[in-house]
């Protein structure tokens, strides 16, 4: 009578504590109490194994019993199943124990701490605490009780979670009892005697359910899947059409057998390549089925889901096969058309690496989890176990290697030295796909066995929804219900910025709040969600149905897309490495036959850099993605930011004066486009910059361009204004050189001077000179380095001051411009005909070639100063500049900045003022010879901006042609009527 009295008190006091749901009095909400309650009363606990090495094994003690109990039942029902009765019932005492004690571990721990220092623990060592903790109190029904009633919320969870656990398993065990004649017949395997079940090898969800490995006793498994595997089915005829199609390209796929709501998969061992060749083979593959997934619109094929079979990448993992998407909902519309055009692009599938900021080291894709990546993560362990002074800490462990890398000889071969194999792969796929897609799309085609089958729909990440049921066990959550839901309605928060997800969060929530993660699906041939645990319909409006984008993405398929998609497969492969290696020898030529053809071979560079751009449906607002170098190393990849530099800036120049020189508007329209979407994204950093090459003073200088260019005035006002923006920031220049500060700022404005008479300008340059001349001296005075050169030394400072001296007649101008002249003087070396590189990374201290650093720039600063002042040094500094250049400076690459273009544009700026020597080639024949070794090139090898990339080399190809076109090395600006 006491008894049943005591159990209905701790019911009722359980409910009351819970929270509200089970104030409710539902049967529903009351069947966990009820469980739980018989749970903590079984007459008879039993031991199971290895109890002692278990830390709080009797709390968990109860729990397990209760299982075995139902499980023992569950297996003399299939007596007829051929099983291993003691194994697995270790294998489920073990898993069990493991997920009870993960739901557990910071509230016991904290109970344990408040046990000890309320001093009942009994014992002279700490580990002698423990063990009264654990061998008296959590064996004390009333103590046990009592936790549960300050921890309600776990009593909930440990309770649902045994239940499940039992429920789960009898479903597998019912299913392979019924469905074992089959799966031996279908997958040609034997099957006996069942040892072992180990589930939760995926996500949960569903009531606890989980890809699920069946290991039995003749060393076979068996994957169980707790949902329809039509998918798969399907892609196994998909890949069998590919092959039938086309008979070199043979694949290899797991087999499955559909039950409807759950299915059978063989199991996929991870082995090793018997040679290099499989290993190419392997990376060939997996190329191929980069292509196929984009086509497809696959999604969420990292590391995990992929295993090496030999020379076969296997993928194992189905579910999210397809994809759809909502409209992106942001006020950017630059932002929304970067979102559109990764969520249609190779990157999508998660096959390849995508490094989006450079915060990112980690890479989780397909490829990931490789040899030169960090190894290592940070987990939660357990520090002085089995002692009243445990606490979890943070620790480095080391992660087990993915099976996604093929292996030889014992050695992980990563995929860096087989990215021309991935690209070929990826050619040929995509190349068969446009070339049969008639077919693959028709009514008879592999797309009609996807019709009717339900796609898992990612709307966020598994490790965000990990991150949050990780912490809402801390035991400040489990003991409140409400406080439960206000650590999960950071979701809802979250939906502001996509106010479409707030029809998916009720949904979230209630699978959070049961420990699990949140599943939703769609149909192929609808546009709605499907909440899985529910099958509840989400009005989301999608634009197209599954199967409509897969018919779309088949319409994208083009030369003009292949080529766009190989550029972001390269950019992903070399994202997390070293920069691009070499040419591509199947690069689109631009063939220069005759000095003519200069501006041919520009407009080519002029349609792929369209061709390589993404914009909206109206064409109004245009970027461009491209890598994105980060200071110590490596590349991520982004949106172009709006610079002259490396960004959209710089192509947009490019562009505008290819419409002018060619006569084609095509051109001119594109630039005038990506120009606004310029002028409506400029940054915060932008803003408080006063670079003419990154800065507000970029702007200006196109703007100023396409003025002269379009003959249209706005461009020119809008110009004035961006200049008017840099007085109240020339305080903060800290940059100072001619490419980042006030030394640039100087040379542009003193032009603008000598053209307009405007008084403004020549105050501007005054107060640049004067905040230039006092951080220079500061700095020389506190014997900081001052580099040599033009683009971030002595030279471009020079420049700026001999120009302000020429506008102002300021004689401290020019004295000042001398004192730096004799100090970069100082470090010419005869024996090198260069200038010391004083770049403490430089090893080489003579080495540099280039307009930024090195003679060429040097002469190319002494040309221009020679315009204003006399100095007898200056014509042979040029000379040595000149020399330098044609014996050390056409072998670089086509660039501006520190490339073979750029020196080409010096020698014909050189040319245009002093005229050519007779005795040697002339800058346009140099550059005739430097566009015949790079007769093959593409953006796919290239970045794509003006300094450093294609849009520099189109630029140079057009002053090739037309030597008056302003040279931007000169930062040269047209004849303005203004």
């Amino acid at each position: 009578m006491n008894s049943s009295a005591n159990n209905i008190d701790f019911r009722k006091k359980l409910i009351e504590t819970y929270g509200s749901d089970a104030k409710a009095g539902t049967k529903a909400s009351q069947d966990w109490v009820e469980t739980i309650d018989k749970i903590l009363n079984l007459s008879s606990i039993q031991d199971y194994p290895n109890q002692t090495q278990k830390l709080f094994s009797s709390f968990f003690q109860s729990f397990l019993t209760f299982a075995q109990m139902r499980l023992d039942a569950l297996l003399l029902k299939y007596e007829s199943l051929q099983r291993n009765r003691d194994s697995l019932m270790h294998g489920w005492y073990e898993e069990l124990y493991s997920k009870l004690f993960n739901l557990s571990v910071r509230t016991l721990i904290q109970e344990l701490h408040i046990a000890r220092l309320s001093g009942i623990l009994q014992g002279d060592t700490p580990g002698d605490r423990y063990q009264y903790y654990n061998t008296v109190l959590l064996n004390d029904k009333a103590y046990v009780e009592s936790v549960f009633m300050m921890y309600p919320v776990l009593a909930k969870l440990m309770t649902e979670e045994t239940t499940r656990f039992i429920e789960y398993h009898t479903e597998i065990i019912t299913n392979l009892n019924k469905d074992l004649n089959t799966l031996q017949n279908e997958f040609n395997r034997e099957y006996l005697f069942l040892e072992r079940i180990s589930t939760g090898v995926g996500d949960t969800h569903s009531k606890g359910r989980s890809v699920s490995i069946l290991y039995f006793g003749d060393g076979n498994k068996l994957i169980y899947k707790p949902r329809s595997l039509k998918i798969d089915t399907g892609f196994e005829k998909l890949m069998n059409w590919v092959h039938e199609t086309n008979h070199t390209m043979n694949y290899k796929t797991t087999k499955s057998v559909d039950c409807g709501a759950y299915g059978w998969q063989s199991y996929v061992e991870y082995t090793s390549c018997s040679s290099k060749e499989e290993v190419a083979r392997y990376y060939h593959r997996y190329g191929g089925y980069v292509a196929l997934l984009y086509v497809l619109g696959s999604r969420d094929f990292h590391f995990e889901n992929i295993i090496a079979d030999g020379e076969f990448p296997i993928l194992i993992d189905m579910e999210t096969l397809f994809s759809n998407r909502v409209v992106s909902e942001t006020n950017e519309d630059w932002r929304k058309v970067f979102l559109d055009e990764m969520d249609r692009s190779v990157f999508s599938s998660m096959l390849i690496p995508f490094k989006r900021t450079p915060q990112e080291d980690t890479d989780t894709s397909g490829l990931g989890n490789w040899g030169d990546q960090n190894n290592e993560l940070i987990s939660e362990v357990i520090d002085s176990p089995f002692t009243d002074e445990m606490k979890l800490v943070n620790k480095k462990i080391t992660k087990e290697p993915g099976r996604n890398r093929p292996q030889f000889q014992g050695q992980y071969i990563g995929f860096e030295m087989y990215i021309t194999q991935i690209q070929e792969g990826f050619a040929e796929m995509y190349q068969f796909i446009n070339a049969c897609k008639d077919e693959f799309a028709s009514v008879h085609g592999p797309l009609k066995d996807f019709e009717d089958v339900s796609v898992r729909m990612i709307f966020r990440s598994t490790n965000d929804y990990g991150e949050f049921l990780k912490s809402s066990l801390h035991p400040d959550y489990l003991q409140k219900l409400s406080k439960r839901i206000q650590l999960f309605e950071h979701f809802q928060r979250s939906s502001v910025y996509t106010p479409y997800y707030s029809k998916i969060v009720p949904y979230e929530m209630d699978c959070l709040l049961q420990q699990e993660i949140p599943v939703f699906n769609f149909d192929m041939e609808s546009r709605h969600i499907t909440i899985q645990s529910s099958k509840e319909i989400v009005h989301l409006g999608f634009k197209a149905a599954g199967l409509e984008r897969v018919h779309e993405q088949l319409d994208r398929l083009s030369k003009q897309d292949f080529e766009k998609q190989l550029r972001y497969l390269k950019m992903s492969l070399t994202s997390f490495g070293k920069s691009l290696n070499g040419m591509n020898s199947n690069a689109v030529e631009q063939q220069v036959d005759s000095h003519g053809d200069f501006l041919k071979a520009a407009m080519r560079i002029g349609d792929e850099l369209i061709a390589h751009a993404a914009w909206d449906q109206d064409k109004k607002t245009i970027i461009w993605v491209d890598r994105k170098p980060i200071t110590d190393g490596g590349h991520y990849i982004g949106i172009l930011e709006p610079s002259l530099y490396d960004g959209s800036l710089g192509i947009v120049l490019f562009l505008a004066y290819l419409g002018n020189e060619s006569g084609d508007s095509r051109y001119s329209a594109f630039a005038k486009e990506a120009l606004q979407t310029c002028l409506d994204t400029i940054t915060d950093v932008q803003e408080k910059n006063l670079s003419l090459f990154s800065g507000l003073l970029g702007y200006a200088y196109t703007l100023i361009q396409v003025s002269f260019l379009w003959k249209e005035q706005k461009y020119y006002k809008e110009a004035l204004t961006y200049i008017d923006k840099i007085r109240s920031i020339i305080k903060d220049d800290k940059q100072l050189d001619v490419v980042g500060g006030s030394a640039g700022a100087v040379i542009l404005l003193t032009q603008l001077y000598s053209q307009t008479s405007n008084a403004e300008f020549k105050l501007l340059a005054c107060e640049c000179g004067e905040h230039l001349k006092r951080e220079l001296e500061d700095r020389k005075e506190n014997n900081k380095v001052l580099l040599n050169g033009l683009s971030h030394g002595l030279s471009g400072y020079a420049w700026a001051f001999v120009e302000l001296w020429a506008i102002t007649g300021l004689q401290e101008y020019k004295s000042f411009a001398k004192l730096l002249l004799e100090m970069e003087r100082r470090d010419y070396s005869r024996t090198n005909n260069n200038w010391r590189d004083k770049r403490s990374e430089q090893p080489n201290e003579f080495q540099a070639v280039y307009w930024c650093h090195g003679a060429p720039g040097i002469g190319l600063s002494r040309l221009h100063m020679l315009q204003r002042i006399d100095d007898s040094d200056m014509l042979a500094e040029i000379d040595a500049a000149k020399s330098k250049i044609i014996e050390d400076g056409l072998h670089l690459p086509p660039f501006m900045c520190h490339g073979s273009l750029g020196n080409i544009d010096i020698l014909l700026s050189m040319e245009n003022i002093l005229g050519s020597a007779r005795d040697s080639k002339t800058a346009q024949e140099l550059g005739f010879e430097i566009c015949l070794k790079y007769n093959k090139i593409s953006a796919k090898d290239f970045p794509l901006g003006l300094m450093t990339g294609m849009a520099g080399f189109g630029y140079g190809l057009l002053r090739l042609n037309n030597p008056e076109i302003p040279s931007i090395l000169s930062l040269e600006i047209p004849e303005l009527n203004v």
